[in-house]
């Protein structure tokens, strides 16, 4: 019985041990995790580039590892005394994801975890995307990242300091009145005389001071005018492991410090190699450059660069196919880029304003509905131009190949054609020097036959694309009915003939007016409008106007 009893009492102390076993806690787990939870509960939201997290939690005499983790294939982790969160800085789209760390401890092997949210802007970034990284600021906090702002001088908040040189001015961009930014203790060249209606660019880091969002002490007045910070393109380029290239095109100006390969003849292409916004230590090597002035460039000669950026055995390259474009325009021409990757039939959810040379004209200017459609080249890209669709706007009526204009829209792939959408604005234009007066369309009406003649040898002699400027009335016969009329749009499409230039026949596309409904081969009509040739047919482009009809019985 005694053993029994001993026996019973083993077992209810093992029993016990078991118990007490798995009640076993670390009180330190929870005070790790609540200080990486203070830690970065104010840090920025948005992160535009890799930023660093602690790798471990020491307490007293024990170490709680961290292991940091994203639900977003786009966040790498590189480990190493601190963890560096890679962000892939090409991805086409902003991203949204939570980073969890992940804390164990090292007395019983039990987790926590703390998440934060953030998020990570597409590729480029425009300048009011970088306002939201500031204004979304909690108070007491800054960025741990530097960001370039364009913007113009609206106050001057504390005058220059030769002590301390240094100046405080608050600066608005663009026509975001709402988000000014101060520029606190501002440095630089050029920063001494610096006046309300100065544009300039300035680069720092953003913090929330007491409620007031501005450039930390340190700012630097990068210059007068839009310099556009080129370090995300480097970066992501340097990151690029051997064979690997971008995944879309892009666009960097830089200083040619060598001519690796002279220019062929026979190639028609250049090897050069470019410093950025002097950053000796990322070269780009720009290989088999081609484009128009490729051939005379030498070595100090600011250029632009477009194309495909790959790691080719350890050297960091524009791939051959790259193109030379103007350095002054290398924002629009990453824009332009942009633009290209927009799938068919998607329009995109933000205005964009480029300046760009105009080359074709597919509609003539409309009095009717106040518009005109015109093609530009933007910076050089000639193999990426851009559609104007139903521009509108002053001087958009007397707008010429030739003029370079300023257009604000929204961007559209239309079929395959990038475009902006209908509802593009005309910001500004400036014609060629030397270049004559363009008249607003006016109405051409042949009064003799010969005259008729000279007009219709004109409209055949037109290239694909192209149009008389002119509208242009003509009275002639109703030889096919191409399209029967349509009462939802009002339209009809007819073919006219003259009887002397019947070899000289005359699609009349979408008329309209009163008395289309009843329109009949045989009928003698006048109709007014633009002509052009559109892929081989010469046609009065939609929308021209019936003026009258006689009837052929």
């Amino acid at each position: 019985m005694k053993r029994l009893l001993a026996l019973i009492a083993v077992l209810a102390l093992c029993m016990m041990s078991f118990a007490i076993a798995e009640t076993v806690t670390d009180a330190d787990l929870a005070a790790a995790k609540s200080y990486v939870r203070m830690l970065y509960k104010k840090a920025a939201e948005m992160t535009s580039s890799d930023y660093e997290r602690i790798a471990c939690v020491p307490m007293g005499d024990k170490t709680y590892e961290i292991t940091w983790s994203a639900d977003h294939e786009s966040i790498k982790f590189i480990d190493g005394e601190m963890v560096t969160v890679d962000i892939d800085e090409s991805w086409p789209e902003e991203i949204s994801y939570v980073l969890t760390a992940t804390i164990t401890s090292p007395v019983t092997g039990e987790t926590a975890s703390v998440s934060f949210n953030h998020k990570a802007p597409a590729g480029n970034m425009s300048y009011e995307q970088i306002l939201d990284i500031a204004y979304g600021l909690a108070e007491g906090s800054a960025t741990e990242d530097i960001y370039r702002l364009y913007g113009t001088v609206t106050a001057i908040d504390t005058a220059w300091s030769d002590e301390y040189q240094n100046i405080t001015v608050t600066i608005q961009v663009g026509d975001l009145a709402d988000k000014p930014m101060m520029c606190y203790r501002l440095k630089g060249e050029g920063a001494k005389d610096l006046k309300v209606g100065d544009k300039i660019t300035v680069e720092g880091k953003f913090k929330n001071y007491k409620g007031t969002i501005e450039y930390d002490a340190g700012c630097v007045l990068v210059g007068y005018g839009e310099i556009v910070s080129q370090a995300n393109i480097l970066n992501m380029a340097y990151k690029l492991a051997d064979g690997q290239a971008m995944t879309a095109q892009t666009a960097l100006a830089g200083t040619i410090i060598s001519i690796d390969t002279a220019w062929s003849e026979q190639y028609g292409n250049i090897t050069v190699t470019i410093v950025c916004d002097g950053k000796e230590d990322q070269p780009i090597m720009c290989y088999r450059l081609k484009g128009e002035g490729a051939a005379n460039l030498a070595v100090g000669q600011e250029i632009g660069v477009a194309g495909t950026i790959k790691n080719y055995k350890g050297t960091i390259e524009f791939d051959a196919g790259c193109v030379l474009v103007d350095p002054a325009a290398i924002a629009d021409v990453r824009e332009v880029l942009n633009a290209y990757t927009i799938p068919d039939g998607v329009t995109a959810d933000k205005e964009i304003t480029l300046t760009g040379v105009i080359h074709k004209i597919p509609t003539a200017w409309s009095d009717e509905y106040q518009n005109i459609t015109v093609d530009m080249t933007i910076g050089g890209l000639v193999d990426y131009p851009i559609e104007c669709y139903r521009l509108a706007g002053e001087g958009a009526a007397t707008l010429a190949i030739g003029d370079t204009i300023t257009v604000t829209g929204v961007m559209k792939n239309y079929k395959g054609l990038i475009e902006f959408n209908s509802g593009c604005k005309l910001v500004e234009v400036v014609k060629p020097e030397g270049a004559e007066e363009v008249v607003p369309p006016t109405t051409l009406i042949p009064a003799t036959t010969e005259e008729v003649g000279k007009i219709l040898e004109a409209a055949y002699a037109l290239e694909d694309g192209a149009y008389m400027y002119d509208k242009v009335q003509l009275t002639a016969k109703v030889t096919e009915i191409v399209t029967e009329y349509s009462e939802q749009y009002g339209n009809i499409s007819v073919v006219i003939e003259y009887d002397e230039y019947s070899y000289w026949p005359m699609l009349c596309y979408r008329l309209k007016g009163e008395g289309a409904a009843t329109l009949a081969v045989g009928d003698t009509i006048t109709v007014e409008g633009s002509i052009k040739n559109y892929k081989g047919t010469i046609e009065y482009d939609a929308g021209c106007q019936l003026l009258s009809v006689v009837k052929a019985n």
